[in-house]
Parts: structure tokens; sequence; C-alpha cells
């Protein structure tokens, strides 16, 4: 489905979105491809920068330190997304599209009753005084100890974070940046597989809300593919000078019919309108 004049880009979540080299270049692509292998985030095993230090601050409650573990991991991806957003929206004012590959995109909402509370039994007393190299007095835990402060503010960093606040932003920010999302789900049908589930709806709605399609349904991803692949193939690029002169910064919504049975096309939905500053630098 990539043309010529198409820019393409792999990201995963051991990366950031400044890492992202888009290329136009088949080369570009088989090479992006051979250098990152490694997909997934949820279910590596190896502990990612930081999860280690929950785990030993939260020895004594291992079910939190995976929950914290999981939150955290979470943020990466909403984080990534959300900075992807921006970053293709600034690219350019067509459409971008994004194969996004997660057998789950959960929005839990936060837990900020977890925040007052000391799993840890922790007295809540500040960190001890010591004296540090060269007879200098200082706090906080010694080298090789775990940083049991620093983990109770990530513990309340993490259970605080609205989650479904989020994915409504993403939703609208990907609306007005005009990127597509289209979500494929590997594990297909499989024992977690449910519409029922949270995490598994949220991919349908982040295709349809962004006019992209969901894959998942079946245990043969393939036909879900060439799917994708017909739907990026061919497009119409549409241009129209707008009526409304307020240069407010707003979000103005978009509906495309067909003039002759009024039905509805699939388009772009919204668009950020420019400020008057930006119109005063486009006329300038």
């Amino acid at each position: 489905m990539v043309g010529p004049r198409d820019l393409f880009g792999v990201l995963t979540p051991a990366q950031r979105v400044d890492d992202l080299m888009l290329g136009q270049l088949t080369q570009t692509i088989s090479q992006q491809l051979t250098d990152h292998p490694d997909w997934g985030l949820a279910d590596r095993r190896a502990p990612q920068p930081g999860e280690e230090e929950l785990e030993l601050a939260f020895s004594r409650t291992p079910a939190l330190a995976r929950r914290l573990i999981a939150l955290r991991r979470l943020d990466k991806v909403y984080s990534d997304l959300e900075a992807l957003v921006v970053k293709l929206g600034d690219l350019r004012d067509e459409r971008k599209n994004v194969v996004y590959f997660s057998d789950s995109l959960p929005s839990p909402q936060s837990g900020f009753s977890d925040v007052a509370i000391d799993p840890t039994g922790g007295s809540g007393n500040p960190p001890p005084i010591r004296v540090g190299p060269g007879g200098t007095l200082t706090h906080g835990p010694r080298a090789g100890e775990v940083d049991t402060r620093a983990a109770d503010v990530e513990r309340a960093r993490l259970t605080s974070i609205d989650f479904d606040q989020r994915f409504r932003e993403l939703l609208q920010r990907a609306r007005t940046a005009n990127v597509s999302f289209y979500t494929v789900r590997p594990g297909g049908l499989d024992m977690n597989y449910s519409l029922l589930s949270q995490g598994i709806s949220n991919l349908r709605v982040l295709a349809d809300e962004t006019d992209g399609a969901a894959i998942g349904s079946s245990n043969d991803v393939r036909p879900g593919l060439k799917r994708i692949t017909d739907d990026l193939s061919s497009h119409y690029v549409l241009g129209y000078y707008t009526s409304n002169s307020t240069w407010n910064g707003g979000v103005r919504r978009l509906t495309v019919r067909l003039k002759s049975t009024g039905e509805r096309l699939r388009a772009r939905r919204e668009y950020r309108a420019p400020t008057e500053a930006e119109m005063a630098s486009l006329r300038a």
C-alpha cells in the first residue's frame, strides 16, 4: 500500500516518539522492520527502567507492585500515542494513517482513593538525615537502598491518572489532526476476546471515531490486513473555502455528503481553525 510519495515509519513502546524516522524508500521500510523486532511491552518479562524499584519498594504487596507496573506501561503507551498524533498533525494536513497492533487498550479511571493509602505500612515520616561524603548533611536513601518516598510519589501519580479521560482526549486530538487509526488485534479470538472487555472495545472505538477500521474478530488477520490495504490504496483529496471567517483557533466539524442522494461519506470529521495571529502570518 506504500506509494512512492508516502512516508513510512515503525514505532515500538521501547522507543520514544522523537526516535520515529519516516522514509520513502523500500530499503528504509525493510531496515526499520529489521531494527525493531521486539514489538510488545505489556507482556515483557524483562523489567523496564523504574520497574525494579517499584517491585522492591512494594515487595510486601506484590499485587500492588504488578498493578503499578501495568499502569506505568499503559501510561507509556498513551504518552506515545498522544505525542505521535501531535507529530503527525504537524507533519502535514493530509490524512495520516496509523496501523496500531495491540491486543488491548484499556482506559481505567483514576483511583484517587489509593492516593491516601500507604500500602507499605510506612509511618509517613520524612526521610532520615545522614552524613554524606565529605561530612556534609544529606537525606534520602543510601546507595543501594530503595527510595520508598520516590516510589510512593510514583504510586500516587500512577493511581491518579484518569486514562478514560485521556482516551477521550486522544480521540478528539486524532480527529482534529486528521490521523486515522487502523487497529489490529494479533490475538484474534483468543480466550481474552470479548467485546464487553473495555480494552478490546476501545480498539474498535479508536478506529471508528477516527475513520479507520478495527481488525481482530478472527483468528486470521490476513483478510483484515487486505481490507486495510484496499482502504488506503485509493482516496480523494478534496479542498474547500470556508465561509466562516472567525479565526479563533476553535475546532470545526466537517460533514461530506453526496449531493445526489445525501449519503454521508467517510471523511475527515473536524479541523482546527487558524487563529488571528496565524492568519496575519499567512497574509504576511
